[in-house]
């Protein structure tokens, strides 16, 4: 029964088409349960699939969906990506950015005895007061420490009143954020997420953490056996964009995100002679992860140089982690494969193209034009010109103005 509450909460439906996935019935939008969808709806009539709020010519309605649903139900359903090709809906799990299960417990690098206490307590059947209690032996199901609660797994490891100084002192993120009934293992799922978010650069670390976490790399590093020096971080020479070769545009995205309600795309496309033949900022939905909305990005710089019919491009973006994904060429279920897909079905347009990870301070302009994108009304485009407000970053890139 555990596990199939965390199915239920976990597992999703990958919107393509629409037309198999019930608005009320699966559950589609991340975080949202279908009856929760179905109380929070205006209107429950004037919807079936989820086909139904997609615009005739494809993607959200967002004005049909400000009619039925509150904004922030509104958000979430358009940070979902809509696919620009037809393709079968599948199911994905929410809390992993690839969208897949994996045993991770397995694969960690750490003692077997260690493996084996984690897979006992996601069982359920470590030898705590309840589970004991359920099983016929005589035996209070309260804590005998705390005397508050039922001692289940979770509350032997993480909730129980004596282990507050413990965990506080360890300073690990997450530990002390958890629902009441939640169980052990749905607590590990969406730790294991958390953590891979953080590791991957997705997810950042309360600043508390932040501070201490960068002064703990930068003494490894000052401390390798046989290692140099390392020079004072303020010395380090940035890395400066480069112009791609002649009868080549390259092509510089980047995603921006204040907030759950505000985030922005920019790109800006430059030929060989520095000179910018085109710029982008778009209005994205902040409630979208920065993965999403990084490659959402990278699709509108790819689409905007398939539409000025520009045939060699290099494609740069600062998120490393899309990147790969693009490279690899594995497929994902989670929503990101929607963009992926998307991406993919514009590479026949080009007949050269490449994609490549570039440090931020390569990237200044596109940066700049994805902090516009919050500001403007939906989406701006400059052809061979540009906004006043990346001038400076211009100037530092080294390009040239008409």
């Amino acid at each position: 029964m555990a596990g199939k509450q965390v199915l239920d909460i976990g597992i999703c439906r990958r919107i393509s088409s629409g037309l198999s996935t019930r608005v009320f019935e699966d559950r589609w939008v991340p975080n949202i349960k279908p009856e929760d969808l179905l109380s929070l709806c205006s209107d429950v009539s004037r919807l079936n699939y989820v086909n139904d709020l997609f615009r005739p010519s494809g993607g959200w309605n967002s004005e049909l969906l400000c009619e039925l649903f509150p904004n922030r139900v509104v958000q979430c359903i358009l940070s979902i990506p809509c696919c620009r090709i037809q393709g079968m809906e599948s199911l994905y799990w929410s809390f992993a950015p690839s969208g897949t299960y994996s045993k991770q417990i397995w694969n960690t690098p750490i003692p077997g005895k260690i493996k084996h206490f984690v897979w006992r307590a996601c069982k359920e059947i470590l030898p705590v007061c309840d589970s004991l209690a359920r099983r016929g032996i005589d035996i209070s199901p309260v804590c005998p420490l705390c005397n508050s609660e039922p001692e289940s797994v979770f509350h032997a490891l993480f909730r129980c009143s004596s282990l507050e100084d413990f965990w506080s002192r360890t300073n690990l993120p997450f530990v002390s954020e958890a629902e009441d009934g939640i169980s052990f293992f749905e607590w590990i799922g969406i730790g294991f997420s958390f953590w891979n978010e953080v590791r991957l650069g997705l997810r950042s670390l309360p600043l508390n953490r932040l501070r201490q976490s960068a002064r703990d790399l930068w003494f490894d590093l000052s401390n390798l056996v046989g290692s140099r020096p390392l020079m004072p971080l303020s010395s380090q020479p940035l890395q400066a964009w480069v112009a791609p070769p002649m009868h080549f545009y390259k092509v510089n995205t980047n995603a921006s995100k204040f907030c759950d309600e505000v985030a922005g795309a920019g790109c800006v496309i430059r030929g060989w002679d520095g000179r910018v033949l085109a710029a982008l900022a778009r209005k994205l939905p902040g409630s979208a992860s920065i993965a999403i909305l990084e490659a959402e990005a990278l699709y509108l710089g790819l689409e905007l140089a398939r539409d000025l019919e520009i045939h060699k491009v290099l494609v740069e973006c600062d998120c490393e982690w899309v990147v790969n994904q693009i490279r690899s060429g594995v497929a994902a279920c989670s929503p990101l494969e929607t963009i992926l897909g998307n991406i993919k079905s514009l590479l026949s347009s080009f007949s050269d193209v490449s994609f490549s990870w570039i440090p931020r301070e390569a990237n200044r302009v596109a940066d700049r034009l994805a902090h516009l994108g919050c500001s403007v009304d939906s989406c701006q485009v400059w052809l061979e010109n540009y906004p006043s407000c990346i001038a400076d970053v211009l100037a530092l890139d080294g390009c040239l103005f008409s």
